[in-house]
């Protein structure tokens, strides 16, 4: 959850065990992903799907990751690190140069958007980690209790 999604979010493929969870759940928290996660749903999941990842802050099972795009591959946790072998094998399977320079080209395109967008988030991150919001949401939950926001 949270920094592990955005941290996943910035691989190449992701392959997920059914029976975790994953999500951006910052927002429960008063605050918003700060690693990159709002910029990266956006353009993997689309519009739509990010936002409702990133405000409600809700946890995704893994068919349902797999469904909306956040993740390529969902299977049996027993089969998780045969399933990501098989993947790298098809992988080393293609031509190195190849495989190189089409994520060189593919990670170009990437940073035109993305730094941009990172920065914007990285901005939004510092204003709310500084709100009573981010205060309270962090307080809760090191207390183990729900944030009872100010309305």
């Amino acid at each position: 959850m949270g920094g592990g999604c955005e941290l996943a979010l910035a691989c190449d493929l992701r392959v997920m065990a059914k029976e975790a969870k994953i999500g951006l759940p910052e927002a429960r928290l008063g605050l918003i992903p700060g690693w990159g996660g709002t910029q990266r749903a956006l353009h993997l999941l689309g519009p739509a799907r990010a936002r409702r990842l990133v405000f409600s802050g809700e946890p995704l099972t893994g068919e349902l990751a797999a469904e909306i795009g956040l993740v390529n591959e969902c299977v049996p946790a027993a089969e998780l690190m045969k399933t990501a072998e098989s993947l790298a094998s098809s992988i080393l399977a293609s031509g190195s140069t190849a495989v190189r320079f089409a994520k060189r080209a593919i990670c170009t395109a990437e940073a035109a958007w993305l730094e941009d967008g990172l920065f914007a988030e990285a901005e939004a991150f510092g204003e709310v980690f500084r709100g009573a919001e981010a205060r309270e949401g962090l307080r809760a939950f090191l207390e183990k209790r729900k944030p009872s926001w100010a309305k």
